[in-house]
């Protein structure tokens, strides 16, 4: 279950790095162009989809600007352009994270007074 206040707000402080836009390329052929305009006239540009190294390699080779890429994830031994300030933002890493914090209110206790439980025998 996906906790929409802590998406929320994580989306608020990526939009607070300036205007962009969101792109899939792998459900539209022409989205990675797309996403190359958008950056090359804004400078700042999400993609949702895993690139590939040959997309990726397009994606450095034609654009000219310093921006900011905003991915889900990016191999660290790939090119990286120091024109370039990559935000990495996984959906999956903060679903998981929030399923964890809720397992952990309601399965572990801080601060017990031991006096108050029962002695086994």
């Amino acid at each position: 279950m996906i906790n929409e206040t802590e998406i929320d707000r994580c989306m608020n402080s990526i939009k607070g790095l300036g205007k962009f836009k969101t792109f899939f390329p792998r459900e539209r052929l022409n989205e990675l162009d797309q996403a190359i305009e958008w950056f090359e006239a804004e400078g700042v540009v999400r993609i949702e989809d895993v690139l590939s190294k040959g997309e990726w390699n397009k994606f450095i080779k034609q654009t000219t600007r310093s921006g900011i890429l905003i991915v889900e994830n990016h191999p660290s031994n790939w090119a990286m352009p120091s024109r370039i300030s990559l935000v990495r933002y996984n959906t999956y890493l903060m679903q998981a994270s929030q399923q964890a914090s809720a397992y952990r209110n309601g399965h572990f206790q801080y601060k017990r007074k031991i006096e108050n439980y029962k002695k086994r025998e």
